[in-house]
């Protein structure tokens, strides 16, 4: 047998194949070469220097003999041949079997890139300036590891595909690509119209001439040579708006020079190229303003622009409306070291001190008007010197540049509010506002509009009091409310983003969608050309598969003045046809009636233990739905299930009519109970320094009154997977249910399995080998009786044992290709057993993943993709794809103050190709099988522990309501800080109707 290793490429960018082979003749060679980057072949090699008469060895080695090295090439008057070397030459028939008159009808397979791609661009988003970072671990794509290949050569062709699929690519031309120009003028016909105003239209159409809409109703026609979309069981809505977005801006956002820059413009600085345009553009946005950072208590002017893909930046600006200046208050003004202001009293200071020399400024040039006027000989007159920045200040004072200020704690935005009216200015909107609803009526009385997250919480002191019944609180008060991102990835999902208000406050439908359409155009001053379907407004439109705030629907179609901007059928995907066909409609948006959203679920605590749930719909997961059963808790457990009513003598009977019973999700992948604020590093205790950590236990620093874990007990979180993260082997994971009196009532099992973070050098690689062959040493010493109590204890070793001999799962975080690549070949090497977690491109390696029964634990699914070049559906479609091939798969947050919408992440999942049940078994039964734990929960069966969760629809849906909670058969309700919070500001409010 020959084993030839090429390396191509140098240092930490290296691209290692692995030919096998055997010996055929005396001088050759033949055998296969398989890589995850390609399809497989066969190859032929010839030894071309051998010694006369003599038969090449078996091991040939494609590098030079350390210890009979060759000449120099200046001896040898060329290039050195070492004595082993071989020419090697690939057989082309083994890739592509068609016959050469059909090559033209085979596209061509991309190749992989062979190194790093390019870097998203920084967002300079206010989260990460560069105080806020919410970017998963291991953006960055790693080096290139080694070949994965099944254990035997493909057969056919068709086996071939499966082993190394071409992926899908997307690239800037795909993406300016327009399938069909119409002229700003098109027909859309037969959808379901969101108006935008209130108003819901069935079966109607929208005709768009010459960029604006020309009808709306049930009986408009296309005039002859206008293109027809036809629109049957599809939703319009207004183009979606964000009003707070960093993209598209060259050499970052900030200056940080001066605490005040007005003069400094967006728009002079705007990237028509940027991939998160398009991606926002098929999440259905159409219009977007981009800010300027927020390091500076008076920052920059901001630009609104159209989504106009492909365009020049001139193009793109859409100034319709008046010109903004981003402020900003708080902890991102105050935290530049070296420059005034440092404390929030400084930057009151800076605000009075800046519109003071505004008004000196004017007034200088006021007398200046008034002596050239009065005296009229302008030689004997000299000007005041002009200041760029004393007057944009002057504009800001008149009111004809608008102040948009990111700003989070009650007190600093009602300073700001304080300051601005002593000089006859209103605020135009507050950024962020997350303790608005403490002053909700004093916002609505200046008038000033409101541009929030939706539930972004706790990743600063500054958002430890948010809530996501803010936008309904605000709203209530009579604020015009808005829902922005702030993100790249909340971006793709401005809709869905809004639906959360549905689940918090019971927010109508129509005033949900408002946050997203009329309500952001107002906050801009564009509402009279965009945010609603109206008559003579510009004919920017979203078209989904279904309900515009299901989960489960997506964007088919967006366009922008009348012109088809993106396309879905015509663009690059990650889906596979058979998911795109099974998906073409969505799943109906179904919601409980009102009386049953607003009613309020008591669930009284039985001192027997003993409980009956009547009424519900049951979900077991691992068996068919029951209406209207019962569910016996007892002691904990699940006792028994009937498919009817039935109340056990002593039981605490709760009736559940009109609810739906689930068990209890789990998040499979968190820092739940060990990390609090994601900025004050004194509350984080996931991640420690050093390489290798094994022994670490991420369930020794569960926070029992964590805040986080109330909220994600409240969301329905009744069990978490607990990471530790630091190094290449941070710890341990740990499983803990989120309720108990201690750490140890909450931590079910410290040790569960490794947590490995897989090192991208191939020096750390080396590293991570040698530490493993160190613990089977140590394993087998301490194995050996003989000397078994004579080997000193190591702490780390003696918690690698489990690992090393196979025990135990090691759970590997690993999220490109070639992370994932290198994580098979050295778990097939080293004979472990492993998970993947993270996987954003397991997809792409997911004939291998099934072939070696390696399960992945996804997440999150609501991410960028990690290439440019991937399309952008491919973090959604990903645990589709993995479904579809077989492989074993659950679903995680990765974010301890995100671990309640886990479910929402398998709720994206199913509009790109997972089926429904699938995604529910993701965050329940999926789960519990890859955490080991799946004898005890995952699961509504007789036997296993009463983790249940009551609801008014499916926990995958943005807009169901958690109505109570069990754990380990106590019962909560869905309480938590925040709701604690809305309780008590919403009675300073008076509702309006």
């Amino acid at each position: 047998d020959v084993k030839i290793n090429v390396e191509i490429g140098a240092g930490g960018k290296v691209i290692e194949l692995r030919f096998t082979g055997q010996v055929k003749e005396k001088t050759q060679l033949e055998g296969m070469v398989e890589s995850a980057f390609g399809a497989p072949a066969s190859w032929k090699a010839e030894r071309i220097n051998t010694e006369a008469g003599k038969t090449p060895a078996a091991g040939v080695s494609s590098s030079p003999d350390k210890t009979d090295s060759p000449k120099p090439d200046a001896e040898q008057g060329g290039p050195s041949t070492p004595e082993a070397a071989v020419k090697i030459s690939l057989d082309d028939s083994t890739t592509d079997d068609s016959p050469d008159d059909e090559s033209e009808k085979t596209p061509a397979k991309q190749p992989e890139p062979s190194s790093s791609p390019p870097q998203a661009p920084e967002t300079g988003d206010d989260r990460a300036e560069k105080d806020e970072p919410d970017t998963p671990p291991s953006e960055k794509q790693p080096s290139p590891d080694k070949a994965v290949t099944d254990k035997a050569p493909p057969s056919d062709k068709s086996d071939r595909e499966k082993i190394a699929p071409s992926d899908p690519t997307e690239l800037e031309a795909d993406r300016n690509r327009r399938a069909e120009l119409t002229g700003g003028s098109v027909l859309i016909r037969g959808g379901t119209i969101f108006t935008g105003t209130g108003e819901v239209l069935e079966n109607a159409s929208l005709l768009i001439e010459a960029g604006k809409i020309k009808a709306i109703g049930s009986s408009v026609s296309a005039p002859e040579g206008v293109r027809v979309i036809d629109a049957t069981g599809r939703y319009l809505t207004p183009g979606l708006i964000d009003t707070h977005s960093h993209i598209m801006i060259a050499g970052g956002v900030n200056e940080y020079t001066q605490s005040v820059v007005p003069e400094v413009r967006v728009k002079d600085t705007i990237r028509s190229n940027d991939v998160h345009e398009y991606r926002a553009l098929a999440g259905g946005v159409t219009t977007i303003r981009l800010l300027h950072g927020s390091a500076n208590t008076i920052g920059g002017q901001d630009a609104v622009v159209k989504l106009k893909v492909g365009q020049t930046a001139k193009e793109h600006l859409f100034e319709a409306g008046p010109q903004g200046v981003k402020f900003a208050l708080g902890e991102n003004v105050k935290r530049k070291d070296g420059r005034f202001p440092n404390t929030r009293l400084g930057v009151e200071a800076v605000l009075q001190r800046a519109f003071f020399e505004a008004l000196d400024y004017r007034r200088r040039w006021l007398d200046y008007e008034r002596e050239k006027q009065a005296k009229g000989d302008l030689a004997a007159i000299l000007p005041p010197r002009r200041d760029l920045r004393l007057e944009e200040l002057v504009d800001i004072i008149e009111q004809r540049t608008l102040i948009h200020s990111h700003c989070y704690r009650a007190d600093e935005i009602l300073m700001l509010l304080r300051v601005a009216e002593g000089h006859g200015i209103r605020v135009q909107s507050l950024q962020h506002v997350l303790e608005g609803y403490k002053i909700a009526p004093e916002i609505a009385r200046h008038g000033a509009s409101c541009s929030t997250f939706a539930d972004w919480w706790s990743y600063k002191i500054e958002a430890i009091d948010a809530t996501p019944f803010n936008t309904s609180m605000l709203r209530d008060a009579g604020v015009n409310t808005v829902v922005k991102s702030d993100d790249t990835e909340l971006m793709r999902q401005l809709n869905l983003e809004a639906a959360k208000s549905l689940k918090y406050g019971n927010m109508p439908i129509q005033s949900a969608l408002q946050m997203v359409t009329i309500n952001a155009a107002r906050e801009l001053g564009i509402h009279q050309r965009v945010g609603t379907l109206e008559v003579g407004k510009d004919g920017d439109v979203a078209i989904f598969n279904g309900h515009p705030l299901s989960a489960y629907s997506r964007v088919e179609i967006t366009l922008i003045e009348g012109e088809i901007r993106f396309q879905r059928d015509q663009q690059p995907t990650a889906m596979s046809p058979e998911a795109v066909k099974r998906t073409t409609t969505a799943v109906p948006l179904e919601m409980a009636a009102p009386e049953v959203r607003s009613r309020t679920l008591t669930l009284p605590n039985s001192s027997t233990g003993l409980y009956a749930i009547t009424g519900a719909k049951i979900h077991p997961v691992d068996s068919p739905d029951i209406s209207g059963g019962t569910v016996i808790v007892r002691d904990g457990k699940i006792e028994a299930i009937h498919p009817d009513i039935r109340f056990p003598e002593g039981a605490t009977t709760i009736d559940a009519a009109g609810f739906h019973l689930y068990p209890g999700l789990i998040d499979a992948g968190t820092t739940l109970g060990i990390a609090e604020i994601e900025l004050e590093k004194v509350t984080m205790d996931a991640s420690e320094i050093g390489r290798f950590q094994p022994d670490l236990r991420a369930g020794i620093a569960v926070n029992v009154e964590s805040e986080l874990v109330m909220a994600a007990r409240a969301g329905g979180i009744t069990s978490a997977f607990l990471r530790p993260h630091g190094g290449i082997i941070g710890g341990q994971y740990s499983v803990i249910q989120t309720a108990g009196w201690t750490p140890e009532e909450m931590v079910r099992d410290y040790t569960v399995g490794l947590a490995l973070q897989w090192p991208e050098s191939e020096e750390d690689q080396q590293r991570l080998s040698r530490f493993v062959r160190e613990s089977r040493l140590y394993d087998a010493a301490r194995s050996a009786p003989e000397s078994a109590n004579a080997v000193l204890k190591d702490p780390r070793y003696e918690a690698m044992r489990p690992y090393v001999a196979g025990q135990k799962p090691i759970y590997v975080e690993a999220h490109s290709r070639k992370q994932i690549a290198g994580a098979l070949i050295w778990a097939e090497e080293e004979k472990l057993k492993i998970v993947i977690t993270g996987g954003t491109d397991a997809w792409k390696l997911a004939p291998q993943l099934k072939a070696r029964q390696v399960p992945v634990i996804v997440g999150p699914v609501m991410r960028s993709p990690i290439s440019d070049w991937d399309p952008y559906d491919s973090t959604y479609a990903n645990p589709g794809r993995l479904s579809e091939a077989g492989v074993l798969f659950c679903i995680r947050s990765d974010n301890a103050s995100n671990s309640r919408n886990a479910p929402l992440e398998a709720g994206r999942a199913v509009a790109f190709g997972l089926p429904e049940v699938e995604a529910l078994k993701s965050v329940t039964l999926s789960s519990a099988a890859i955490l080991g734990i799946d004898k005890e929960c995952g699961s509504i069966t007789v036997g296993k522990r009463a983790d249940l969760i009551l609801t008014d629809g499916s926990p995958l849906q943005t807009s169901t309501q958690i109505k109570g909670i069990f754990v380990g058969g106590k019962p909560f309700a869905s309480e938590s800080r925040q709701t604690k919070l809305y309780e008590k500001y919403r009675a300073r409010l008076t509702p309006k109707p």
